[in-house]
């Protein structure tokens, strides 16, 4: 809408989609593990007497020639002191490494749908033309649609050929940005009807952002864009 010689409002909408794909194979070597735990349980003795472990009783316990009693104590002198279990990873010295050959696969499909709206302040020079600044809001709808797949397999020495891992997963959805821009005008008179006409713009928006078995695909709408037109004006 033209407000004036000097100013005018506008609004658009704009559509374009990208795509894009990668592949990686690697090779790496891993030890074999084991789920172990140790529990811890709170007691208390009548002496002060070591306590033997290998053949430790929760009852009576005779060490050498002293009698004593070892007991697990949650309710008696410890009270309110639990017995805890505690996980952790234990490492089998007496296997070697296993090697693992893993393949990742990731694409990603993404179409975005551009509306803004902005004013613009025109500057005449020397009748040749004129030089405009401009400003405004955008907001952007990103369809994406994502494909990933995982392959694991071990090659040996222990269990060579046995598939580790094994899945595809496939989402797709909408996200909503929002973002601004600013940006320059130029346009020169070609006669009483003609124009030529180039603009400059940088914007700036959220990114679109989605991790996909431990892929993490950005989207930035955002960024540098120029163009250059010519045409009649009625």
């Amino acid at each position: 809408m033209q407000y004036s010689d000097y100013f005018d409002f506008f609004s658009g909408f704009s559509f374009y989609g990208l795509s894009n794909s990668t592949s990686k194979t690697f090779v790496t070597s891993t030890d074999f593990r084991r789920r172990a735990f140790t529990d811890a349980f709170p007691f208390a003795s009548v002496q002060e007497v070591n306590w033997p472990v290998p053949s430790f009783n929760s009852a009576s316990t005779i060490v050498g020639d002293a009698a004593t009693a070892y007991q697990i104590s949650v309710d008696g002198p410890l009270r309110a002191t639990y017995p805890t279990r505690t996980y952790f990873d234990l490492v089998d010295a007496g296997q070697p490494l296993e090697t693992f050959q893993e393949t990742m696969s990731h694409r990603a499909d993404i179409s975005t749908y551009e509306g803004r709206m902005g004013a613009r302040s025109w500057v005449p020079i020397f009748g040749v033309g004129r030089i405009g600044v401009a400003a405004g809001s955008l907001f952007n709808l990103i369809n994406y649609k994502l494909a990933g797949s995982r392959y694991v397999v071990s090659l040996g020495p222990a269990i060579p050929g046995v598939v580790v891992e094994n899945q595809a997963v496939t989402v797709s959805d909408f996200q909503f940005k929002f973002g601004g821009f600013i940006g320059t005008d130029l346009e020169v008179y070609l006669g009483r009807s003609g124009f030529v006409k180039a603009s400059a713009e940088y914007a700036i928006s959220d990114k679109m952002r989605y991790q996909l078995l431990s892929i993490q695909t950005e989207f930035d709408p955002g960024g540098f864009s120029s163009y250059l037109a010519a045409g009649l004006r009625f």
